[in-house]
Formats: structure tokens, C-alpha cells, sequence
């Protein structure tokens, strides 16, 4: 009976850590913010970026050691997706949020500083992504804000997911025998 009540679903663990994954997302998304004008955090952000599969495990295990390892992969590939999930859902709203109150040209911004890059790179004018980049800023088809987060997060979503397979896997696996103490074994 004691078992029972101390199982939490993946949902409940994956709300949980999907609130922690989204401030995590949503860090990332200031960091690329301040790139704009703060070119050396290109660094810091792109470690950030590559860093995320590790952040999810990290998740994915602790839960598995707390629960004893008695979680199955399902439970555990559930609580992946739905962490990214709640991630993605919470910095979509910062973003939105930053988006419409902050810097309301952000958008108009960034498709700006694309053309600039190709234009510096010295790409000529007839190459297709260009033409199409330029086309969409003069003809006003640039995507809203709420159009940016929702393609941010369903990019987000798919890549949690694809990441999951993998990090369930990995974080569904018992410690390690010798070598390591008892108490850093249970988290690698």
C-alpha cells in the first residue's frame, strides 16, 4: 500500500519538471535575445542549446532513482515528452510575452539580420532563400510573434521527443557496480 502512494505519475512529473525545463528554455531564449546586442553570449548560448539532451536526462534519472528504479521506460519516455511539453508551453508564453510587450519588432528584426548575413556573406541576390526572405519582408508576410512561438515550440516538442527515446532509455538503467560511492552512483 505504501508503494502505491508514492508513485506520481508521469504527468504529475512531467508538469513538475516541465515548469523547470521551461525557465531552462526560456533562458535560452533570452540568451539568444541578448546576442543581438551582446555577441559574446553566442557562446554561452549555443552550450546551452547542445546542453538540453543533457538537462532532460538529468530529469528523467533523478526521477528513476527516487522511485527505486521501479519505473518502466514508457513512464519514463512520458515524462520526457510531457516535461518538453510544459517547456515548451512556458517559454512559448515568455517569449510571446517579451515579444508583444518588450520588443514588438523582433520578428521584423531577425528577418533583417538574416538578409544582412546572407548579404555580408556575399550570396547573390538570385539565391532562392534570400529572394524568398526578402520577398516575404517587402510583400509584409513576415510570421507574427504568436506564429514564431508556436513553430518554437513544436520545434521544441519534436526534438524533446525525439531526445526521450534515447534519454529514457539511458536513465531507465541501474547504477553502476564499484568504482563510483553508492551516493554519486544512483544520479550517472
Amino acid at each position: 500500500m505504501s508503494e502505491a502512494s508514492t508513485y506520481t505519475s508521469p504527468l504529475e512529473r512531467g508538469a513538475r519538471y516541465g515548469l523547470i525545463m521551461g525557465l531552462y528554455l526560456s533562458a535560452i531564449f533570452a540568451l539568444q535575445v541578448l546576442m543581438q546586442s551582446y555577441s559574446q553570449l553566442s557562446l554561452a548560448a549555443t552550450i546551452a542549446i547542445f546542453a538540453f539532451p543533457l538537462v532532460l536526462y538529468r530529469q528523467l534519472r533523478v526521477s528513476q532513482v527516487r522511485s527505486g528504479y521501479k519505473l518502466s521506460y514508457g513512464d519514463l519516455f512520458a515524462q520526457g515528452v510531457l516535461t518538453t511539453l510544459g517547456g515548451a508551453v512556458v517559454s512559448c508564453m515568455v517569449a510571446l510575452a517579451y515579444i508583444r510587450f518588450v520588443q514588438p519588432t523582433y520578428v521584423d528584426d531577425i528577418f533583417n539580420q538574416m538578409i544582412a548575413a546572407y548579404q555580408e556573406a556575399n550570396i547573390p541576390a538570385e539565391d532562392p532563400t534570400l529572394r524568398q526572405l526578402v520577398a516575404m519582408r517587402e510583400y509584409g508576410h513576415l510570421p507574427s510573434g504568436s506564429d514564431m512561438c508556436v513553430l518554437m515550440s513544436s520545434m521544441i516538442v519534436m526534438l524533446g521527443t525525439i531526445i526521450s527515446f534515447a534519454a529514457a532509455a539511458l536513465a531507465s538503467r541501474r547504477g553502476r557496480r564499484g568504482g563510483i560511492s553508492s551516493t554519486n552512483r544512483s544520479y550517472l
